[in-house]
């Protein structure tokens, strides 16, 4: 039997909201699936993230719609689990894996507790494979939940093969510890683990000593992804005795990313000479460029306007200025690093680029910074609206005390509703133009009766 293991596509996804990095994700995934075909595989394992959002863009459904129908009328299987950018957020949210289930195209796996709904069995050549697919489920709800989890993704004895389909960080894969699952909370004995949300691509681990593979993104997504340059999915070959064999199989891709240093003497010369190159080297679509400038007396303006002459299409600019105890551009002194020192340099960083003047206190801004860190690692669940508003409340606070007996001055109110209390997936009835008026949010509702942080993300 023959598989391909895939993962992070992101369709939809567009970097600086550039139509052209959107362009290059879906061309990548038409070389990606024509690849595929040319194996002419049994089916296809997709680990997660086939896009880049819940509710996609009808591009990027239509774009997946017609992939995946031309792999259909070949008799190829699709299998798929929900990412962190699909998952469910909100009630009555459906995931677009299962919108694609129903239209025939591939079989949505996800575990809930007391179903079926993670298993699918394949037949080909032979060979009977069981697939257990798992969705991204948040650090906390899956350490909770491990102990069902384990019971429930148990290998089919009657099966040749047992593979496990996860969307998940396994340790030392990536930085963000918060989002890592130690090996002894994940299901044992399967054959080949397919994994997904780990970009870098061809990484391979080994998870309860069988192979834990992660494809990576077939389109980088960001300018540090796409430091490395092969790119592709792996071709899987599963036998009768159990084994799984994998080989990564690599596709092109638009080499649109690029990250330029500059500093200097001579930096407008290796500026012009470096998105040159990087123009040569795009596939597709023109360079988008990160200019990283140490050193060079000049604006960002200045920056920008050189690299767009040189042929970049779009220009993100980090002027820095070398400061005393910094490392040499390039060079890492880890033991520096601390997380108070991580913290001053991006402030001190978002202070120089700032667009107008702010009186707001450094030492205030770190100890709100330190606040929401601790609360996203000890998983806390934390309104980043009431915790603004505290941050407000204890400025003006400061003002009243530095006023000393002048007149007062109109702040904000208290109880002004919090734009950033709107995220991406809350959506706010419609009312009456008349009945709009400032309201403090009360506290979170309740769950409905046996519903637990795991049943919102199903």
């Amino acid at each position: 039997m023959r598989l391909a293991h895939l993962a992070d596509v992101h369709l939809g996804h567009a970097l600086m909201n550039l139509k052209a990095r959107e362009e290059a994700v879906m061309k990548t995934f038409k070389r990606l699936m024509a690849r595929v075909r040319e194996c002419s595989v049994d089916a296809v394992l997709i680990a997660g993230d086939l896009f880049d959002h819940a509710r996609p863009k009808t591009e990027a459904l239509d774009l997946a719609v017609r992939e995946l129908s031309r792999l259909r009328e070949d008799g190829v299987e699709i299998l798929a689990v929900s990412g962190n950018h699909e998952v469910r957020r909100r009630a009555g949210a459906i995931s677009p894996l299962r919108v694609l289930e129903r239209a025939g195209l591939l079989r949505h796996l996800y575990y809930s507790p007391g179903e079926r709904t993670h298993e699918h069995r394949l037949e080909a050549d032979g060979t009977t494979a069981c697939v257990h697919g798992l969705q991204y489920l948040p650090k906390r709800d899956f350490i909770r939940e491990s102990p069902r989890i384990r019971r429930t993704f148990r290998p089919d004895p009657e099966a040749d093969v047992n593979l496990a389909l996860m969307h998940l960080a396994l340790p030392d894969t990536i930085p963000t510890e918060s989002e890592v699952i130690e090996e002894t909370y994940l299901p044992e004995g399967y054959d080949y683990y397919a994994l997904g949300h780990v970009h870098t691509p061809r990484l391979e681990r080994t998870l309860h000593d069988r192979p834990a593979c992660y494809p990576g993104s077939p389109e980088p997504i960001t300018f540090t992804e796409a430091s490395e340059d092969r790119r592709g999915f792996y071709l899987l070959e599963a036998h009768p005795d159990g084994e799984v064999e994998h080989e990564f199989i690599e596709i092109e891709w638009s080499r649109g990313l690029t990250t330029v240093r500059v500093s200097g003497d001579g930096w407008r010369e290796r500026l012009e000479r470096e998105v040159r190159r990087a123009r040569r080297r795009t596939r597709y679509g023109g360079p988008v460029v990160k200019v990283v400038a140490v050193d060079v007396g000049a604006s960002p303006d200045e920056i920008e306007r050189i690299a767009e002459r040189a042929g970049a299409e779009r220009c993100l600019i980090d002027v820095r200025e070398r400061e005393e105890g910094d490392a040499p551009e390039g060079e890492d002194r880890p033991e520096d690093l601390t997380e108070d020192r991580i913290l001053e340099r991006a402030l001190r960083r978002a202070r120089r680029a700032r667009l107008r003047d702010s009186d707001v206190d450094d030492d205030l801004v770190l100890q709100l910074m330190r606040r929401m860190l601790r609360a996203v690692r000890e998983g806390e669940r934390l309104d980043p609206g009431d915790l603004i508003r505290e941050f407000k409340r204890e400025l003006l606070e400061e003002d009243e005390g530095e006023k000393d007996g002048k007149d007062d001055v109109e702040g904000p109110e208290e109880d002004e509703e919090d734009p950033t209390e709107e995220g991406p997936e809350r959506e706010r009835p419609s009312e009456p133009e008349g009945d709009r008026r400032d309201r403090r949010p009360g506290p979170r509702p309740a769950r409905p009766g046996g519903q637990s942080s795991l049943d919102q993300f199903l």
